[in-house]
Order: C-alpha cells, then structure tokens, then sequence
C-alpha cells in the first residue's frame, strides 16, 4: 500500500511508520509535516498525461490529522472532496480532537474514518495496525482504477 502522512507531529509520524515496518507486505509511506504539500504532491500526480491511478502513484489511503498549521486538515479535505479526481481515495483522520463539532464536519466533507489518536503508544499501534490492515483488503475505486489498467 501507499499511504500518504498528513501530520505536523513527529512523534506520530514516527509511529505511523513503526508499526508500518511491523506490518506484513510492502507499504510505502509518504510523509507530509502539512497539508498544502500534501495536496500540491497530490495534484502533481494526477496531472501526469496518464492516469495516475493506473500507474499506482496515487496513495491507497491518506492519514490526516486535522489541527496544522497553514492548511488544515479540513481545509485538505474541503480540496480533494470537491475534486473528482480524488473522491476514491480513502482519507482517514488521524486527530486529538475527539470534538462532536469536528466529528461531525469531517464526515459532512465525505471522510472515510474518523479516529482520536490514543496518548499510550501501544494502543496508538494498534488502532494504526487495525486501520491499516482494514484498507489493505478493502477494495476501492482508486484501486479498481489500477487493477484494470
């Protein structure tokens, strides 16, 4: 899988990558301190004269955090939401914020998952084990882009 890292915590982004190393199978992590680079990065790819899915650049799942500076994690999701070309792909947040208000806006923008990041770092591991492992068998239109190209 390829799984793009929108977090302006490092300390998370290091996790993230832990457990990823921990998983079976090839994952390829792509990581963002925010979410401007985030969405220049995914843009860049679907302009290519092929399609970008096909080629198997577009990330397989995005972990979103919704607190960074500049662009925010909802701002990120009010771009690629409104976009075509990027409604398959799966967006997760990854947040702090267990908020109703943000709970609430976050799937009213079209997010496939919503997830307050534990403070102990074992269950952080196993709720990224369990998210990881749930979008690596589910099938998706980005993906069924990619196996019919």
């Amino acid at each position: 899988m390829r799984i793009f890292l929108i977090d302006d915590d490092s300390v998370d982004s290091q996790i993230v990558r832990r457990v990823l190393k921990g998983l079976e199978g090839a994952h390829e992590l792509v990581a963002f301190s925010n979410a401007g680079d985030a969405l220049r990065e995914l843009k860049r790819e679907f302009e290519a004269p092929e399609c970008a899915p096909a080629r198997g650049v577009a990330p397989d799942l995005v972990l979103l955090d919704l607190n960074m500076p500049g662009m925010s994690g909802f701002d990120f999701l009010r771009e690629t939401r409104s976009d075509v070309r990027f409604t398959g792909i799966p967006v997760v947040v990854l947040t702090t914020s267990g908020l109703p208000s943000d709970v609430q806006a976050c799937f009213e923008q079209g997010v496939d998952g919503y997830f307050v990041k534990p403070l102990e770092y074992a269950q952080f591991a196993d709720m990224l084990t369990r998210i990881i492992d749930y979008w690596r068998l589910c099938e998706t239109p980005q993906r069924s882009l990619t196996i019919l190209h």
